[in-house]
């Protein structure tokens, strides 16, 4: 039996075709004008499960400029409640992108930020 209850979240499609690593579960870019140019959601390997202090799922996210490793760029970690992240990946106005659409330096560091 699985020991964490079920995810509520499926992996948007094409993100495994396009070589993301399996924990994205999301990516959105809001624009070269905001700092925080790119929201990268991951899912279930990075994500907090309900317990009895919180019943609900904290999924886990990166917000990143496009150059997040410059003493000018931002990378930083926050999460969602379950029902926030659903109203954000269903309501938000930033655009759904791919893997291969974020600049390799994010992706570099997308997968830095994941494994620390």
């Amino acid at each position: 039996m699985d020991p964490k209850p079920r995810f509520p979240f499926r992996r948007t499609r094409g993100l495994a075709a396009a070589g993301a690593p399996p924990y994205v579960l999301a990516i959105f870019d809001a624009g070269p004008a905001v700092a925080d140019r790119y929201t990268i959601i991951f899912g279930r390997d990075l994500a907090v499960p309900p317990d009895s202090t919180h019943p609900y799922w904290s999924i886990r996210y990166l917000a990143s400029s496009s150059d997040p490793a410059s003493p000018h760029g931002m990378s930083q970690w926050g999460e969602f409640r379950e029902q926030v992240a659903r109203g954000y990946m269903r309501c938000t106005t930033d655009e759904r992108i791919g893997w291969r659409d974020l600049p390799e330096n994010v992706r570099t560091h997308v997968i830095f930020r994941a494994k620390e």
